[in-house]
């Protein structure tokens, strides 16, 4: 027998994390117990294995194999979980695709991932048959004939290896900034994710219930109620957001925890009085805020709401997994930071070198850790130029303080460089979303002859505001080569599901209205 301790290799005792383990190990414990809700439909952690066990088994008849790719194109749905674990039980992968995409950034994706098995459902299936046209890969439709596919095979225990390390789900990035790349997750990663959310948020246990708000597609949405699945709680799948919904469901008191991003914060606290006070008559423990910059307009919005002790705000990226976390009893005392880094994770702030940059500098945020992601599927030299120091950088540019406390200040990408000055657009946006009658901002750089780039402000109203006072607003509290130079008035400033900005779609509309005078 190899012991721990003795010899070289993994003890006989050892066994891998895999993303299903929790679930695997409540079926046998707890199988009549719900681990999903979906409206009416209940399933349990016994049909939930046994389902996942099917998946696995059926996969591997058709020929997928340890490090090969399915796919699944669908909102959320309670067989979203039975799928990506059942993949991921044969060694293979998922890519999580977001079903609003269109069939050319489906075929793009397809080509990318070469996917053998396609998950679609109903809504998304004409789109994927599409994109998939060439591909030698069954497309398999949920409420059809996914299920026969599923229940021809035996729900016996799958005896593919396994290892923790393997990747078990490829997200696509949002593509804010450019093409999306997909995200290659292990088992491993995500399973110290979920240990991570217990230690920090208290409601990651066998009773709780955690209220799932956000696509399953992206990483964030899935890694919250997996966490729950394997500490033997209930995932509760709303199919889609809405605030009115979302204000109902916390009022019905079940949900002890939910994860939301600040979009949804911001349109439950325009809510009418009624259902302000439905959603108030919870019995969350955590509400977790993370996917883009929660402001302090927003932050207090909701502490009015929820009142304090519920809110925490994080730092994440798919590609690291969580980084910080501002706790509740932090949220009126430390302005503008996401928090300090949580537990085993480690985050340094560099400069352009990799030289780690002083307190209160401005850097490069980069962190490591046991929930880092495997690379970039496909793609080494990307994942390379993202890593320093054994750290990995989402492309995010941050300070941090004495005491530690991070301060994110937005996108590298999306630094305006004017007359050779760095003009960081989320210190500005900061700033003018104090104005009372500004209800959101994007502040982007536009081409300037002289300066190389112009700071410009696309602006969303509630009520009657002028170029002018905008410019004295700004005049009066930031420095000059962070002014505005351009004011733009729009109805809606454009993000992706997961509530992160589309800034280069501002930048392509206002860049092309220039250069046409």
């Amino acid at each position: 027998m190899n012991v721990a301790g003795q010899g070289v290799g993994a003890p006989d005792t050892y066994r891998p994390m895999l993303i299903s383990w929790g679930i695997e190990a409540c079926a046998r414990s707890v199988p009549r117990k719900a681990a999903i809700i979906e409206g009416d439909i209940e399933t349990s952690y016994g049909e939930l294995a046994s389902n996942l066990y099917k998946v696995a088994n059926a996969a591997t008849e058709a020929g997928l194999s340890r490090g090969d790719r399915a796919a699944i194109v669908t909102g959320n749905d309670r067989r979203y979980f039975e799928i990506v674990c059942g993949i991921a039980r044969t060694g293979a992968a998922t890519a999580t695709l977001n079903p609003r995409q269109t069939v050319q950034e489906l075929r793009q994706v397809f080509e990318d991932c070469g996917p053998r098995i396609i998950f679609a459902s109903r809504d998304t299936e004409d789109a994927v048959r599409e994109a998939a046209e060439g591909l030698e890969a069954p497309i398999l439709i949920l409420g059809g004939s996914y299920e026969q596919w599923r229940d021809r095979a035996s729900d016996r225990v799958p005896e593919a290896r396994v290892d923790e390390w393997d990747t078990f789900a490829i997200p696509y990035t949002s593509g804010t900034t450019g093409t999306p790349k997909g995200v290659a997750l292990s088992h491993r990663s995500r399973s110290v994710l979920g240990v991570i959310f217990a230690t920090l948020y208290g409601c990651f246990r066998a009773d709780d219930r955690f209220l799932v708000t956000t696509p399953l597609f992206h990483g964030g949405g899935f890694a919250f109620p997996i966490a729950v699945l394997n500490a033997g709680g209930t995932a509760d799948l709303m199919p889609r957001y809405a605030p009115d919904m979302l204000a109902e469901r916390l009022g019905e008191g079940t949900a002890t925890g939910t994860f939301v991003v600040p979009t949804q914060l911001r349109s439950l606290a325009a809510l009418p009085p009624k259902l302000i006070d439905t959603a108030r008559n919870n019995k969350l423990r955590s509400i977790i805020c993370n996917a883009a910059p929660l402001s302090e307009a927003i932050k207090y919005e909701a502490l009015e709401v929820f009142g304090d002790g519920l809110l925490h705000e994080t730092y994440a990226s798919t590609e690291a997994g969580i980084v910080t976390n501002l706790f509740p009893d932090e949220m009126r005392t430390t302005v503008n930071s996401v928090g300090r880094a949580v537990a085993g994770v480690s985050v340094e702030i560099l400069d352009e070198d990799g030289v780690p940059v002083a307190p209160g500098e401005v850097g490069e945020i980069y962190a490591s850790g046991p929930t880092l992601f495997n690379g970039y599927f496909g793609k080494p030299d990307e994942t390379m130029r993202g890593l320093r120091r054994a750290h990995f950088s989402a492309g995010d540019l941050a300070r941090m303080d004495e005491d530690g406390f991070i301060y994110v200040i937005g996108r590298k990408k999306d630094m305006i460089i004017s007359g050779g000055v760095n003009v960081y657009p989320g210190e500005v946006e900061k700033v003018l979303q104090t104005h009372p009658a500004i209800v959101e901002t994007a502040v982007i750089g536009l081409p300037h002859e002289h300066w190389g780039e112009t700071v410009c402000a696309c602006i969303v109203t509630d009520g009657a505001v002028s170029e002018d006072e905008i410019f004295a607003y700004s005049q009066a509290r930031l420095a000059p080569h962070k002014q505005p130079k351009i004011i733009r008035f729009i109805e809606q400033v454009p993000k992706n599901v997961t509530g992160k900005v589309l800034k280069k779609d501002l930048r392509e509309r206002f860049s092309a209205e220039m250069a046409h005078g």
